[in-house]
């Protein structure tokens, strides 16, 4: 398992905290500054870290993972990050797909 995982998003400034917003709009989460980490023109997020969710994304039918899920029922995709939704937990990279 990768200890970051690559955002695809942009990253606003909050006090000690980043909040990260998803391209195109499609999810934002928040988390403490030393979760993020900007290197080689990318934005990453530390897996195994603690997100506060703002917003879920919308029209995602199904996440496509690529690390175990554990104690994990449900995820979402912010920024092509998955999330566990049931507890914030990071859970690393992801690949979407929309199901038609």
């Amino acid at each position: 398992m990768s200890d970051w995982a690559t955002f695809h998003g942009s990253v606003a400034e909050a006090n000690d905290r980043y909040t990260l917003t998803a391209t195109g709009g499609n999810g934002v989460f928040s988390l403490p500054k030393e979760f993020v980490l900007f290197e080689h023109g990318k934005i990453s997020v530390k897996v195994g870290a603690i997100t506060d969710v703002i917003q879920e994304p919308t029209g995602m039918n199904d996440v496509v993972g690529f690390e175990k899920k554990e104690n994990c029922k449900r995820t979402c995709a912010i920024g092509m990050v998955e999330i566990c939704c049931d507890d914030g937990r990071i859970i690393g990279a992801c690949a979407v797909r929309r199901m038609s």
